[in-house]
């Protein structure tokens, strides 16, 4: 009816308003006859729920760091915007084959439905992944997106979904009711912080979950990067009884030269395709190892071709990140620079083009 067209038009207007790296851009939407459409970007890959099935439900941690945090920093973005997604979950996810994870089907759920409710009185959204408070069929905000990614965090890290059930409705009933079970119980190497901000998105209550999104993903990096810190200084440095220097000490230095330094100092790239370089640069950023950041994107530079704008693009704006977290700006200004010239002619990366733009005019202040 003529309710649905007017909620179709707000929301899609709403979603198409949306310029983000990390979401799918709405390049039009109409109404013709009888049929509502939006014309969208088309994303060169598939979705995290066909790698977490191809992968047996599991990713390295740099590339769980990496999702998330890209996730959240899309959700975060479109809340300030005033937008809500309603529906996060592994198949909204996309994942391209340059690194870029995207979210789609924004608003979707709520242009379905005017109410909570569809017309046969089911709730709109996936049970997997629903809040608490969207199982009950209460006021949803910004924390009902955040439980959603914390699901989506707990499958990645633990390779199963927090709850599970014979039916949807005591699905979301587990989510309301039932305790979770803590993910360091499922895999033992998962550190306390970082089951913390597990625990902490999945609060039963939106008020004892992070503030915002992007408060999550900080906590995440935060939390990761003192993994990796330890993982370093525990691979690095090579047990050894103390003895007098003479030729021994001197092949202990070398050693830690060749082998200790570009893992402590960010010196090498260990990764062999685009997003897994980019996964071990969000890790490296995290832990504040903007050195290192550098080297994996530039490891992924050299894996991008030089026909691949949308990924070269993307890359080199994270560069400009890393180098201005050094307090580098002429390199920074460079890389932003080199990012804007990958976006030349290309309409799928007009979304990085702003981003670099605008991270010049930061610099330009």
């Amino acid at each position: 009816g003529q309710d649905f067209l007017a909620r179709f038009q707000r929301e899609a207007k709403a979603i198409a308003a949306l310029q983000h790296p990390n979401i799918v851009q709405v390049y039009d939407f109409a109404i013709e006859e009888e049929y509502c459409y939006m014309v969208i970007e088309f994303i060169d890959g598939g979705s995290l729920k066909d790698r977490l099935t191809k992968n047996g439900g599991t990713l390295p941690i740099s590339e769980i760091l990496h999702i998330t945090k890209e996730t959240a920093s899309a959700l975060d973005y479109a809340h300030r915007q005033g937008v809500l997604h309603r529906d996060v979950k592994p198949a909204n996810v996309l994942l391209s084959q340059d690194g870029r994870v995207i979210l789609a089907d924004f608003g979707i759920a709520r242009i379905m439905s005017q109410t909570q409710f569809t017309a046969t009185g089911a709730l709109v959204g996936t049970p997997a992944y629903m809040s608490p408070e969207q199982g009950k069929g209460l006021k949803i905000s910004a924390a009902s997106d955040i439980y959603s990614l914390g699901v989506i965090l707990y499958e990645l890290l633990t390779g199963q979904p927090p709850f599970d059930a014979d039916t949807p409705l005591s699905l979301i009933y587990k989510h309301i009711n039932d305790p979770l079970i803590p993910p360091r119980t499922l895999r033992e190497d998962i550190s306390p912080e970082l089951e913390h901000v597990v625990l902490k998105s999945l609060a039963k209550d939106p008020e004892d979950r992070f503030t915002t999104a992007s408060e999550m993903s900080q906590a995440l990096e935060a939390a990761v990067g003192q993994i990796s810190k330890l993982e370093t200084l525990s691979t690095s440095l090579p047990e050894k009884e103390t003895e007098p220097l003479g030729v021994g000490g001197v092949v202990i230095i070398i050693l830690l030269l060749v082998f200790g330094l570009p893992k402590l100092m960010g010196g090498g790239a260990d990764c062999d395709s685009i997003p897994a370089c980019q996964g071990l640069a969000d890790e490296r950023m995290g832990s504040e190892d903007f050195e290192g950041a550098i080297a994996a994107l530039d490891t992924a530079i050299n894996f991008a071709s030089g026909e691949e704008h949308p990924a070269n693009a993307h890359l080199w704006c994270l560069k400009g990140e890393a180098f201005l977290a050094l307090d580098q700006i002429g390199d920074a200004r460079n890389s932003f620079d080199e990012c804007i010239a990958w976006t030349e002619g290309d309409p799928n990366v007009e979304d990085v083009r702003i981003w670099a733009e605008e991270s010049i005019m930061r610099l330009e202040e």
